[in-house]
């Protein structure tokens, strides 16, 4: 089968980057072919700008020398013989073609230089892997050993050999993201294979932070709880917490957190970007204790800043109370507001339902979390007041001030400033 037309269809830069490194590859004397998820989603007509390209030698040496035709930039990895080019919102994956074993169920595989057939064998679904030949004298050419063309036509998810989720359970993750985002059914057959891999435990005796990352995709689904949902119905959720239980509204709950993070992405485009896997993580826990919740951080080894966000939801419940106040001051509405992350504030104002301390949450967002005072050490100087702490007393005064007044001009500021000065 051959499917030039169908390549000839993507976008315009994708599909010349792509017949640019089959012409290095002609060049070079290397094959090269399109894999695995990127081929996959040719078939199901979805747009991909993630390409993974595998050659047949010298995968990273190959992938330094396009990165210098195609001002890309590179990271390489020695032991796996894999390397990433990027620019912008294009990413491509360069790997030599592969064979895995696995010394033991669950460990990392020992990786050594295979065939276009050893390296379709090592995926995880027979929807991901195929391959397309992208050298002049077979471009587009599919080669499907393992009859993924016909699951994708079907609808079906399979896995190629019956220790696939012994070797690497993370597959099982793997599993639920897709079944949820395609809407794909589970063969039988790799169904009884997971129910398996529950029995005999193979999520709970991985590291956890090896789950870690393929948990977190899950999260930055578009429609995250259909996975979680699927994953709890077919193996549990112990693998996180032991005592991690979900009930019906928490997956509403995710709902309201995706509502939130689309209107926050509409009125305030030019904040940073929302972690929102990071918000799912924390609704999905939020049934937890401090302690349970400490134990997770520390098995999953999150980054200090991901742990101090996850706990401070918990440990800020009373911010509730404190929000529904109609006379709170800016300055106070900020005082509550400004030591949580924006990730955490959204999780409240997705709960909150007093009108007020919505109204609160918005102001916070829209001007002051903006607030910044125009006068510097400099002009206290000029005023006469000595460096110390009187400096960082009066600066907070004058901040607090210009939240709940509003003032609007550095003139303003210096003759308030003068007036707490006398």
């Amino acid at each position: 089968m051959n499917i030039t037309k169908k390549l000839n269809h993507l976008d315009l830069k994708l599909i010349a980057i792509i017949k640019r490194i089959g012409r290095f590859a002609d060049k070079h004397n290397i094959r090269a072919f399109l894999v695995g998820g990127f081929v996959r989603d040719i078939f199901l007509k979805i747009k991909n700008f993630d390409i993974d390209i595998a050659v047949d030698k010298q995968g990273i040496n190959f992938a330094q020398f396009l990165s210098k035709k195609l001002n890309l930039k590179i990271i390489s990895h020695q032991r796996f013989g894999t390397a990433i080019l990027s620019l912008g919102n294009l990413k491509v994956d360069i790997a030599t073609l592969r064979k895995e074993a696995y010394p033991y169920p669950g460990s990392l595989p020992v990786v050594r230089e295979g065939s276009l057939a050893d390296d379709l064998a090592r995926r995880d679904f027979s929807v991901n892997a195929l391959a397309v030949g992208i050298n002049k004298d077979d471009f587009g050419m599919v080669f499907d050993h393992f009859n993924g063309l016909a699951d994708i036509e079907h609808k079906d998810l399979r896995v190629l050999h019956d220790k696939s989720f012994l070797d690497d359970p993370t597959r099982i993750l793997r599993l639920v993201r897709f079944a949820a985002r395609f809407n794909f059914s589970i063969e039988t057959k790799t169904l009884n294979l997971l129910k398996q891999a529950r029995l005999a435990g193979a999520l709970e005796n991985m590291q956890k932070q090896r789950v870690r990352e393929e948990l977190f995709l899950i999260f930055e689904e578009l429609e995250p709880e259909k996975a979680i949902k699927l994953l709890d119905k077919l193996y549990g959720l112990k693998f996180i917490h032991k005592n991690l239980r979900l009930a019906a509204a928490d997956y509403q709950r995710s709902v309201k957190v995706r509502e939130v993070c689309d209107w926050f992405e509409r009125e305030f485009y030019s904040r940073r970007k929302i972690d929102i896997w990071l918000m799912y993580f924390i609704v999905f826990l939020s049934g937890l204790e401090v302690d349970e919740l400490e134990a997770i951080c520390k098995d999953f080894v999150l980054k200090r800043g991901e742990s101090i966000r996850l706990l401070s939801f918990k440990r800020s419940q009373d911010i509730f109370k404190k929000l529904n106040k109609a006379s709170l001051k800016p300055s106070e509405v900020y005082n509550i507001l400004n030591p949580l992350s924006y990730e955490v504030i959204l999780l409240f104002f997705a709960e909150i339902k007093n009108k007020q301390a919505r109204r609160h949450i918005i102001n916070f967002f829209k001007r002051y979390n903006l607030t910044r005072i125009k006068l510097t050490g400099n002009d206290l100087k000029k005023l006469g007041v000595r460096p110390g702490p009187r400096f960082k007393e009066l600066l907070g005064l004058m901040f607090k001030q210009k939240l709940n007044s509003r003032l609007l001009t550095k003139y303003q500021e210096l003759s308030a400033l003068k007036r707490l000065i006398r």
